[in-house]
This record gives C-alpha cells, structure tokens and sequence, in this order.
C-alpha cells in the first residue's frame, strides 16, 4: 500500500465520496483504490475491442482454405484493382492511417480480394458503392468516405 496526498478535490464530490464509503463500510483509501482500478480497466476497452476483432478474424481465417494477405501498419497506402487482382488472394488491411480505393475498384473487386479492412483511421471508397456495403467492410476504423464523383468523400455519420 502507497500512503499519498491527493490535493485539488472538490468538496462536494470529496463529501459525497466518503460518505459513500461510509454506507459500504470500507475506507476512503479502499474505496479510492477500487474506483482506481474500474477506471484502469474501462481505459482498456478499446484495446480489448481490438483484442477481440482480432482474435474472430483469426477465427474466420482458420475456416477458410485460403489464408487472406495481412497489409498493416502504413501512413498511406492508394490500392488500385490491379494491386488486389495482382494478389490473387483475398487480403485484411490493418491499422494504416490512410487507405484509398481508387476509382478502378469496383464492388466485384472488393467481394473478392478485399476481406476486411480493420482499425484504418481513414478509408476512402470510390463513387457508386452503396454506403452499408461499405461500412460492412470495415472494423474499428475511425472515418470511411465514399468520394463524390469531383473526388470529394462523403463521410460516415
């Protein structure tokens, strides 16, 4: 056990904390050590979400005959249809800051060489893909934009 001095609490919530501790029967220091570690293990979630996409992708790759290509972890990354068709196999973008479709991609090029696109902070798909079939490609990743025909996106809700 750490002894500590914790300055700067606000009356009201120091007064509605121990009083707290008082109903439950546990001291201010054990009351503080539990809301201590519920904090810590709320600040996790998002890396367990990831945990968790990953371990079902993984999952799904043990039932496929074919392992996907695995691309993670680029600034930027402009994937055209001969890029994927070049592979010859389906394949998971991971973690890449930027990834862009360009606007030779087409929804039957996505079906089937694109099998996930996981944790990208920005994705941008090419004119003419239905919104939802977009999305569904995409796991954890923070802004998916389906570009207007000028190049202009349109960005997810």
């Amino acid at each position: 056990m750490t002894d500590v001095t914790i300055r700067g609490i606000d009356d009201q919530i120091y007064n509605q904390f121990s009083g707290e501790a008082r109903k439950r029967g546990v001291s201010i220091g054990e009351l503080t050590t539990q809301a201590m570690a519920q904090f810590l293990q709320e600040s996790r979630i998002p890396e367990i979400n990831k945990i968790q996409t990953i371990q079902s992708l993984a999952y799904t790759f043990k039932q496929r005959e074919e392992r996907p290509l695995t691309i993670a972890g680029f600034k930027e990354l402009i994937i055209c249809r001969g890029d994927l068709e070049e592979t010859g196999q389906p394949v998971v973008f991971f973690e890449t800051q930027r990834l862009i479709f360009e606007d030779d991609v087409t929804r039957e090029v996505l079906d089937k060489f694109v099998f996930a696109i996981v944790g990208c902070q920005r994705v941008e798909f090419p004119h003419g893909l239905p919104k939802l079939y977009v999305y569904s490609k995409c796991v954890n990743s923070n802004e998916i934009v389906i570009r207007h025909k000028t190049g202009e996106g349109e960005k997810n809700p």
